[in-house]
């Protein structure tokens, strides 16, 4: 599981769903007046937004992102035009996560650039 070492100011922790049959599970977060989630999947079950590898085959654009597990590569999609609601989309030792909400392009940089993976 990542661990955001940044966090926006006013983004907190609120619970999780755990569905340990399928290796799915989902956190929540409050942040401002809205909710941010990360979906986290292993190899077993299939999340709506689809691996790095599926999306590189749609040919969406993939960011190298300088994290502090070293550079990784995620899809950043606005989710609605003209809101700043954002997905990113990633996989990281054969688990696939997606992290969205309503969140700043900006803000969602900062929060991937201070993820980091225990070893």
């Amino acid at each position: 599981v990542p661990q955001f070492l940044y966090l926006p100011e006013g983004m907190e922790y609120m619970t999780y769903e755990l569905i340990a049959d399928i290796g799915y599970a989902k956190m929540h977060y409050s942040y401002k007046k809205g909710f941010l989630y990360l979906e986290i999947s292993n190899s077993l079950s299939d999340m709506s937004q689809g691996s790095i590898k599926q999306n590189q085959e749609n040919e969406d654009e993939v960011e190298e992102i300088e994290t502090l597990s070293g550079k990784m590569n995620f899809v950043i999609k606005n989710i609605e035009d003209g809101k700043e609601q954002y997905t990113a989309s990633w996989d990281y030792k054969n688990v696939s996560y997606n992290f969205y909400g309503e969140i700043s392009y900006e803000e969602l940089i900062k929060i991937l650039q201070n993820i980091s993976f225990s070893m």
